[in-house]
Formats: C-alpha cells, structure tokens, sequence
C-alpha cells in the first residue's frame, strides 16, 4: 500500500511506552504494541505509525510526537481551583474532558493562602506543555486573572457562587479585568462550559480535538431528536419548562 507521507517511531523504553495512549491524540496515528509483558530498558515494546497527506503535515505531526518526550507535563489542559469547597463542582469539566479524550491535570491553588504556589503555577505553565488553563474561583475570584496576568496561555475563568451574592461578585470580578489581561468566561457555577472552550481551542491546532468536539456536538443534537421522539413536542416542552420554573 502507498501512502504519500509516513513515519514510523519504535517504542523502546518503559517511558516511551507508557506514553503510548497520548501518542493517539495526534492525528493519524496508530500504535502496534507486541504484547511483551517486561519493558526492559533499551527493549523494543511496539512501533507508533504516523500516515498524513503531505510532507509538511508529517513535520509537524512529528514535531508533536517529539514533544511528548520532552515536556515535563503530558497534560494539555491544566484545570485549578481555589477553594476546595469548589472541588465537587470543577469535576463536572474533568468528565466531559475525558469523554472527549483530551489530557489534563487538575492542582488545588489558592490566589490568598498559596501565592507562592500559584506564581510558579502559572509562569512555568506553558513550559509543562499545557495550552490551556480552567480556573475556578468564588468571591473575589482573583485566581483565573491573576493566573492571566503572568501566563501566556488561553486562560478560561468559572466564576463560583460562594457565600454572598449567588456568585455575581466572582462573575463580575472576572469579566471586569483590565483590557490588557484576556480571560475567557463562562456562567456562574458552569465548568461544563469551560471544557468544551477548552477543546475547541486545542482543535485548532491538533485535528483529533476537533474531530471530538465535531462528534460531541453531533452527539448532542441526536440526544435532543431522540428526547423528542420518545416524549413528544408538547409533553417535552412543558417538562423542560416546568424544571426551569422550579428551579
């Protein structure tokens, strides 16, 4: 069989073998593992196969592959939440971004009690080879625009409704920042919002995200026309209508 463009890498060492799974986030990309059960070092464990179009796209295919040695991080979307008390609701965007199949992380760090923390956090981001970070915080919220003010990265804030005000005390203290600090935002108490954002901004670059949200979207329009199909317009209207009135 001919292909136009082709590159094969051997899976050698332990490290590299582990990495395999993340290696299918790159578009094209195939693993052959031999099933060996020992994964000495310097032993051959399997080959990855990269088949695109043209030369130029195996470059930069190739140039990925590369990365996911080097980087410290494996993860592309750092997710951080300030106060723990959050933690239960950010984990909503942990489930979607693992349907999608997207790599994350997720750090508790706080603006008040870890500020040490968090500046090492956000200026050594981008080197861990994360491309976005999801931010939750309530009440001041100080985390996801201080987070936007030191890193270079695509910075998305979920506003939190804490103790006081229902969480437009969060909202507004996000979206309200300098013109020159750029924080994306989604609705109070939403991180099911943030991570799609998230997967959008990495299909832009890497073709498998894309691929997810274009099948994740199809997935959500065939649920609506099955929720029809089985209720019926009228009696699925007035449901929908009667949980928002109670809420």
């Amino acid at each position: 069989m001919k292909v136009p463009a082709a590159l094969m890498v051997n899976l050698l060492s332990p490290e590299t073998y582990k990495l395999t799974k993340k290696y299918l986030v790159i578009s094209g990309t195939t693993a052959h593992l031999y099933g060996k059960e020992e994964a000495d070092p310097g032993r051959k464990m399997g080959r990855i196969t990269i088949v695109v179009d043209s030369f130029s796209q195996l470059q930069s295919r190739g140039d990925m592959l590369a990365d996911f040695k080097t980087i410290k991080s494996r993860s592309f979307v750092g997710i951080i939440v300030g106060p723990e008390s959050y933690l239960p609701t950010m984990k909503s965007a942990t489930v979607i971004l693992e349907k999608l199949g997207v790599l994350f992380e997720l750090t508790i760090v706080s603006t008040h009690r870890t500020p040490l923390g968090l500046v090492e956090y956000a200026k050594s981001a981008h080197n861990h080879g994360l491309k976005v970070i999801i931010a939750g915080a309530d009440g001041a919220a100080h985390l996801p625009v201080v987070v936007a003010a030191m890193s270079p990265l695509s910075d998305i804030g979920v506003p939190a409704k804490g103790r006081c005000l229902n969480g437009v005390d969060s909202l507004y203290s996000i979206f309200q920042i300098s013109c020159v600090v750029p924080v994306a935002v989604v609705a109070i108490n939403n991180p099911d919002n943030a991570a799609p954002l998230a997967t959008r901004i990495l299909g832009s670059f890497i073709p498998t995200y894309l691929d997810a949200m274009t099948n994740h979207m199809e997935d959500m329009g065939k649920g609506v026309k099955i929720k029809i199909k089985k209720q019926g317009w009228k009696e699925y209207s007035i449901t929908k209508w009667l949980v928002t009135l109670i809420r």
